[in-house]
C-alpha cells in the first residue's frame, strides 16, 4: 500500500490537512448555510401546508355558502309563490266583492228606475185624466147644448142619483 501511495504521490500530512480543512469547511457550511436553508425550506413547507389547509377550509366554506345560498333562494322562491298566491286569492275575493257590489248597485239602479217610471206613469195618468175630464166636459157641454134643457136636466139628475147609489 505504501508503494501505491508513493506511486500516486499522496502525502499523508497533506491528506490529513485537507481532511481537516474539509471538516472545518463542512462544519461552517453546515452551521451557516445548510441549517438556515433547511430552516427556510421547513418554514416554506409549513407555509404551503397552512395555505393548502386554508384553501381546503375556504373551499369547504364556499360549498357550505353555496348550499346555504340555494336554501335561501329556494325559501325566497317559496315565499314569493306564497305571496303571489295570497295576492291572487285577495284579488279574486276583491273581484267577487266588486261584482257583488256592482250587482247590488245595478239592482238599486233598476229599482230606482222602476220607481221613477212609476212616478212618471202616475203623473202621465193624472195629466191624462185631467185632459180627459176637460175633453169629456167640453164634449158633454157641446152635446148638452144641442139637447133641449128639460131633457138635459132630467138625464143629469138620473146620472147623479145612479152615482150616489153606487
Amino acid at each position: 500500500m505504501e508503494e501505491l501511495i508513493r506511486h500516486f504521490g499522496i502525502d499523508w500530512r497533506m491528506l490529513l490537512a485537507q481532511a481537516v480543512n474539509f471538516g472545518v469547511l463542512l462544519f461552517i457550511l453546515w452551521k451557516f448555510a445548510y441549517r438556515p436553508i433547511l430552516g427556510v425550506l421547513h418554514e416554506r413547507r409549513e407555509g404551503i401546508e397552512r395555505g393548502l389547509a386554508l384553501t381546503r377550509n375556504a373551499e369547504k366554506r364556499m360549498a357550505d355558502i353555496a348550499v346555504l345560498q340555494e336554501e335561501k333562494l329556494s325559501a325566497a322562491q317559496q315565499t314569493a309563490l306564497a305571496i303571489v298566491s295570497r295576492a291572487e286569492a285577495v284579488a279574486k275575493e276583491q273581484r267577487e266583492l266588486l261584482i257583488a257590489e256592482a250587482g247590488k248597485r245595478g239592482e238599486h239602479m233598476i229599482t230606482e228606475a222602476k220607481r221613477v217610471i212609476m212616478e212618471e206613469k202616475g203623473k202621465l195618468r193624472e195629466e191624462l185624466k185631467h185632459e180627459a175630464r176637460e175633453l169629456i166636459r167640453d164634449g158633454i157641454a157641446a152635446a148638452l147644448m144641442k139637447m133641449p134643457p128639460t131633457a138635459r136636466d132630467r138625464e143629469l139628475i138620473d146620472a147623479a142619483v145612479a152615482a150616489m147609489k153606487k
